[in-house]
């Protein structure tokens, strides 16, 4: 392994598993569509299998939640369906794993890079936005990983099993009632900890997971609007089309007529 001379940030889509591996520089793996689980190992010994070394933090790379693997730790991943991440090469003097919240700022930074970035898998940016969008994805990384010094506190146990809970259950008729229940907390409990953590409600983040998922779906397939609408959690095509109109100011047509544009390019309202 070689330390890295200059940080560098890259877009990835990674397959349902990869062998245990190691880098001679830190490297964090931030969200822009999709899940993936990732565990973060012990320092390798000289002459230790890389097999023996044992998980010392373990999670899911998500909406809302990204991870930083310190230097010279080996970590193996496992990724389920399309996904794409940010992935970002950088020196930092972080010592132990650590996944952590992802907070406004960091998000609409993340949605920008990807608009910018295009939908192409392989796409490369100009040099010099290249080199500002690595500095300001470094300074975000480290400063929301470090507290005097220190690996700030990922997302709780029960916040990390709401978010995997909402990705894989967006479609159906989920409600914030039956993600509390299912984690063990309470509805005001669970909104706490959104709230606290992401800076949104779970109201809010079920609403952007089913509406990324149908603009992803209207821009890349030619399936009827109303059963997109349903394969993405909204009760009728209407649902959806009042989503379109009050969040992003489109259409479904309009949408159609703008293939090859994330969703991130298209305009949120708060």
């Amino acid at each position: 392994m070689t330390a890295l001379q200059t940080p560098t940030f890259s877009l990835r889509s990674y397959p349902a598993g990869g062998g245990l591996h190691a880098h001679g520089h830190a490297q964090a793996v931030l969200p822009l569509h999709g899940a993936m689980a990732l565990a973060v190992g012990t320092p390798l010994a000289v002459g230790t299998p890389r097999a023996d070394a044992g998980p010392c933090c373990e999670g899911v790379v998500q909406d809302g939640v990204g991870v930083l693997i310190p230097a010279g730790l080996p970590h193996r991943f496992g990724a389920n369906g399309p996904n794409r991440f940010v992935v970002l090469d950088f020196d930092c003097p972080a010592a132990a794993g650590s996944f952590f919240a992802l907070d406004g700022a960091l998000t609409h930074l993340l949605r920008y890079v990807q608009d910018i970035a295009g939908p192409a898998p392989d796409t490369r940016l100009a040099p010099e936005l290249q080199r500002h969008a690595t500095a300001l994805l470094c300074e975000a990384v480290r400063s929301r990983t470090a507290v005097d010094g220190a690996a700030a506190p990922g997302p709780s146990p029960a916040l990390q099993r709401a978010l995997a809970l909402m990705q894989q259950r967006y479609a159906e008729p989920l409600r914030v009632a039956d993600v509390a229940r299912a984690v063990g907390l309470s509805v005001s409990h669970l909104h706490a900890e959104f709230r606290r953590q992401l800076g949104k409600g779970p109201a809010r983040h079920l609403a952007d997971l089913r509406l990324d998922a149908a603009v992803a779906q209207l821009r890349d397939s030619r399936l009827p609007i109303a059963q997109i609408a349903l394969r993405c959690g909204y009760s009728e095509q209407s649902a959806l089309n009042r989503a379109l109109r009050q969040r992003l100011d489109t259409t479904p047509t309009a949408l159609r007529q703008r293939r090859g544009t994330t969703p991130a390019a298209l305009r949120r309202r708060p």
